[in-house]
């Protein structure tokens, strides 16, 4: 089982470069400084995103209320018009720029037909298969288990119960491999299934389920899936 955002498919880098087009035609945000203007801006995405599964909002009211929020970290002030412009424009360069985590695609591949390979996430079922498509994961992955399908969001153990309900799998069969400590490896173990951590981002590990393994990269691929199969490691000197 794998995440899917900021774990195969790479949400924060597609933001990141979406961010930085838009900025530079806005005087307001492009007069703030870029490391912490993505830092603030990825901070109010996790924010409102809370709100959204929580059904307080849509994704589209999200998005407005995040670009109203972040000219306002900005010291500047968008009217509603202006912010409904931003969140469209964002929207529609967010889908152009949109790229896999590096090794994502090698790796599916390699596990591809050695075991099934599900997708639990925190998002919306339509939004979520058509990125699969988009990044070439849809024909390499089994089952798709979105929050809005679940009733509840990671780290809920129901959520994992679908997922492995759907993939004919007990708890002790499955490994789930997630960015997200809380939602990715506390739902996980919490439901009794091996949890890989994917810190890509080298975040300092917490004191919790100090068992779980940890990767920065899915690279390379032959050590991740032996990882993820619980297999022995290659010997990357062996034929030399």
């Amino acid at each position: 089982m794998f995440d899917l955002d900021d774990t195969l498919f790479d949400h924060r880098t597609t933001s990141s470069a979406t961010l930085r087009g838009l900025a530079a035609g806005y005087p307001t945000l492009r007069a703030a400084e870029p490391d912490l203007l993505e830092a603030e801006f990825h901070r109010l995405l996790e924010e409102t995103w809370s709100v959204v599964l929580a059904g307080g909002m849509t994704p589209h009211q999200a998005r407005v209320e995040r670009f109203r929020r972040l000219f306002e970290w900005c010291g500047g002030s968008l009217d509603d018009e202006e912010c409904e412009s931003l969140a469209v424009q964002f929207r529609a360069a967010y889908q152009g720029n949109r790229v896999p985590v590096a090794g994502a695609l090698a790796l599916l591949e390699r596990l591809h037909g050695r075991v099934v390979i599900s997708i639990v996430t925190n998002n919306f079922v339509e939004e979520q298969r058509e990125k699969m498509q988009h990044c070439g994961f849809d024909c390499l992955v089994s089952h798709l288990t979105t929050a809005d399908e679940a009733g509840v969001s990671k780290p809920d153990v129901a959520i994992y119960r679908l997922a492995l309900s759907k993939a004919e799998c007990e708890p002790s069969e499955a490994v789930m491999v997630g960015d997200s400590w809380s939602a990715d490896v506390l739902g996980a173990v919490a439901v009794g299934v091996r949890a890989v951590w994917f810190n890509r981002l080298g975040l300092a590990r917490p004191k919790t389920a100090p068992e779980v393994a940890e990767i920065a990269a899915l690279t390379p691929t032959e050590e991740v899936a032996a990882l993820l199969l619980n297999a022995p490691i290659p010997d990357a000197t062996a034929g030399r």
